[in-house]
């Protein structure tokens, strides 16, 4: 699976991870929730998926912009006003999803750095070993 999933791939990958279901009726959850959110997005202005997130609406007044053209000649755009769609993850699906970088690892080769170092801090120790 690359970067960007097809619906259908989805609904497949979907019959695997859930018992019993098949592609069809993965098919009609997942238009089912579509359905749902849009519904909440009208009438609520958000929509919270418990354990998942939070999907709300956010409106972006209308402006002009600065648009860069081939020959990066720069001319003003008008962009109307418009409702975007956010997504805010809940702290769980967000820690499950970070948990492989909470703590940097030194590997044993640095005594005096602290199990969670920064990043910043494991360079500038390892370029000090270098000079030295």
């Amino acid at each position: 699976m690359g970067k960007k999933t097809k619906y259908d791939e989805l609904c497949r990958l979907l019959t695997f991870k859930v018992k019993g279901a098949t592609i069809n009726s993965a098919d009609k959850y997942l238009q089912g929730l579509y359905k749902i959110i849009l519904e909440q997005l009208e009438l609520n202005g958000e929509f919270v998926l418990p354990k998942f997130g939070k999907f709300y609406i956010e409106h972006v007044e209308d402006r002009e912009m600065i648009a860069t053209g081939k020959n990066r000649e720069k001319k003003y755009i008008y962009v109307p006003q418009m409702d975007k769609i956010k997504f805010t993850p809940y702290k769980e699906f967000k820690d499950d999803i970070n948990k492989k970088y909470g703590v940097v690892s030194t590997h044993g080769n640095a005594k005096d750095i602290p199990l969670k170092a920064t990043v910043a801090e494991l360079f500038e120790k390892t370029n000090q070993k270098r000079k030295d």
